[in-house]
């Protein structure tokens, strides 16, 4: 690892819970305020109960507006106050407010209706306190304003359609989680189809329509397009398996608006077809499948012919559950071998699947014979090097399971694992897979923050010139509040990964994906906790005016990636609001994979987690062989000179540390 100088970000997990959050007066501050799951402040679409703005509205469309805002000040809005919505100056609608609202309260408004307005541009203001009856701490952020573009009503259009980055407007190949043509088709290739539809005319499509796909004239699939679907939108599937073909050519067609539902401005380009060809393969290699325990030979009906493909069943035995080979026991509890280790735990989570009848997981693939998997590496490019390499490992083992029930998988990008939910049946599999290097259940941490900055000694360092400048620290955590006063203009950098698997749980990002990036992308969601903006805080926040403490590197910058999702909700209420937040395996190793490419970019001197979960380790063990993928990720971030700073855990155990402490590779405080 490069060296650098003193970090002193590390103490950011161990700070107190001090008051920087302080305002100058004791006042209510009404602004407009952004609901979480909504698209904007004020949003405005073409139908009801959706609180995302609709991308084309016309000249026929009735519009159906929602606004909120928030009292962001520390003292309660006396009742009667107003909120205005005007519309090109002219006010449609005035609200009185008939109750208090408390500090960090929310008011709002769905669903106001307004008749359409005519083709051009249109301005929707929103003023909180209109008739300005509130003595408020900022009398400068009542108002929020958006412009709204009304388009001439045309009827739709729906035709076969090529996304960017798509080979053809059919895709066919003969592996997953692609959208380019597979340069060979053989007779013994499952092959793959994308397929997208676009409206290309001049009003949304807001009726029922199919999209069929036909090979050689036979119906293959038939599937609902996407609606309310947008001018330019565009309704895509893909991964639609079509079996194996014989040898020879093979016509795929795609037919949109398979069933005349719409009408169009151009009913003649529905209909798009290609041609491939497909050819026996020039030979047959033999493989051969082993589990743990040595039981038996898989291999294809067909003789060998790729020459000498002999496999020695004891050498593919040995590619199972395999650890660094210069660090032999270290990480592994209590002793224990690779085989007892991979055996326990395959026996916990089956009892598990079959009990809970799905289990989520993290696998590890072999890529022996692609390269070194503990070769040193000394920079981001040596690592982002071994993208292919890994994307094969993954892609090869993905292929050989499409026969068992796989979800939510997620692919990482610069160590070879998987995340994905199974069954028991599938477990059985991914067991004797020789391909399958190690497994583990997927962890759910929660937020953790112990004591404290002053005892560190943070003011000696500043005299001694260590302040953080020019040095960023990353806050994997609940969200960071970019806004706030004690981190004015000192976050460089957001993300957020937050994946929802279950029915009862909902993404924490603010446009509800499972990953995003950009400006306001770490925001905490309204009504989580303040946890993560709290470590970023102590971690690099600086005084402002009413305040007398600085975070400990006060000239450093911040790198906000929220990883936690909203649990407990209920799945057949939109709005309903999560009971608890937590980070799942996934997402944490998301943002280290984050932080290691914004490495580049930033001098970064460590990723902080205060977050913790699960077993981990116990005495002096650690856990590196029993949950190995985020410690790759950790060394990834290592070996280009980023520490990672996580919190030991603080449930008070005397006995070891909690999950990702635990790792030998990462900093525990």
């Amino acid at each position: 690892m490069k060296n650098k100088r003193p970090r002193l970000f590390f103490a950011a997990i161990l700070v107190a819970i001090f008051s920087y959050f302080a305002y100058a007066e004791d006042l209510p501050n009404l602004t407009p305020f952004k609901y979480y799951g909504w698209s904007d402040k004020i949003v405005v679409s073409i139908q009801k109960g959706t609180r995302t703005d609709s991308s084309w509205i016309t000249n026929t469309d009735t519009l159906y507006v929602d606004w909120a805002l928030i009292n962001t000040g520390t003292a309660s809005a006396a009742a009667g106050f107003q909120t205005s919505l005007l519309v090109d100056g002219e006010v449609k609608q005035t609200w009185g407010s008939a109750v208090i609202l408390l500090p960090n309260r929310v008011n709002s408004m769905t669903d106001f209706e307004i008749e359409p307005l005519s083709v051009g541009s249109h301005t929707i203001k929103l003023v909180v306190d209109s008739t300005n009856i509130v003595a408020e701490s900022d009398e400068t952020d009542n108002e929020y304003s958006k412009t709204i573009v009304v388009n001439e009503w045309s009827p739709p259009n729906l035709t076969p359609f090529k996304p960017s980055g798509w080979s053809d407007k059919i895709v066919v190949s003969t592996v997953k989680d692609t959208n380019l043509d597979s340069s060979v088709f053989e007779t013994t290739d499952i092959l793959y189809v994308d397929r997208a539809v676009v409206n290309n005319g001049g009003s949304n499509v807001t009726d029922p329509f199919k999209i069929r796909l036909l090979v050689d004239g036979e119906e293959q699939a038939i599937d609902a397009g996407s609606i309310p679907l947008a001018p330019l939108g565009y309704s895509a599937r893909e991964d639609i398996s079509i079996g194996l073909l014989s040898a020879g050519s093979h016509t795929i067609k795609v037919v949109a608006d398979s069933t005349e539902a719409i009408t169009e401005s151009d009913e003649t380009d529905n209909e798009y077809t290609r041609t491939i060809t497909v050819v026996s393969p020039s030979c047959y290699p033999l493989t051969a499948r082993v589990s743990p325990q040595g039981a038996g030979m898989i291999t294809k009906d067909a003789a060998a012919s790729c020459g000498d493909t002999e496999v020695s069943l004891g050498g593919i035995a040995d590619q199972g559950f395999q650890s660094d080979p210069q660090a032999e026991f270290q990480g592994r509890a209590s002793g224990i071998t690779p085989q007892v280790l991979r055996a326990q735990i395959f026996s916990t989570l089956k009892a598990k699947a079959e009990t809970e009848e799905y289990v989520r997981v993290i696998v590890g693939v072999s890529t022996e014979g692609l390269w070194n998997e503990y070769e040193f590496v000394q920079n981001f490019a040596d690592i982002a090097g071994k993208f292919p390499m890994i994307l094969q490992a993954q892609t090869a083992l993905l292929t050989r399971m499409m026969d068992y029930k796989v979800s939510s998988v997620k692919k990482f990008k610069y160590i070879p694992y998987i995340a994905m939910t199974v069954d028991a049946k599938c477990l059985d599999y991914l067991e004797q897979d020789p391909a399958v290097k190690s497994i583990e259940e997927e962890i759910i941490a929660e937020a953790l923050l112990e004591y404290s900055n002053p005892v560190i000694g943070s003011v000696a360092a500043w005299e001694k010139g260590f302040s953080g400048a020019g040095q960023a620290v990353a806050i994997l955590d609940t969200g960071v509040d970019s806004t706030h006063p004690f981190l004015d203009g000192r976050v460089v950098s957001e993300a957020c990964y937050s994946t929802a698997t279950y029915s009862d749980e909902r993404s924490s990002c603010p446009s509800g994906v499972s990953g995003e990036t950009g400006p306001g992308s770490s925001m905490p969601p309204v009504g989580s906790s303040s946890h993560g903006t709290h470590v970023a805080g102590i971690s690099a926040g600086q005084s402002y005016e009413g305040t007398e403490f600085s975070g400990v590197a006060k000239d450093g910058n911040i790198i906000g990636i929220q990883v936690f999702f909203g649990a407990g909700v209920d799945p057949d209420d939109p709005d309903s609001k999560p009971q608890g937040y937590y980070a799942k395996t996934v997402d944490i190793i998301s943002g280290l994979e984050r932080v290691l490419e914004l490495s580049i970019s930033f001098d970064i001197a460590s990723a902080n987690m205060s977050l913790g979960g699960g077993s981990g380790s116990s005495g002096n063990d650690y856990c590196d062989d029993a949950n190995p993928a985020a410690k790759a990720a950790i060394d990834n971030l290592r070996a280009v000179g980023v520490a990672t700073v996580i919190a030991s855990g603080n449930g008070g155990r005397t006995n070891g540390q909690s999950w990702p402490a635990c790792y030998s590779t990462g900093i525990s405080v």
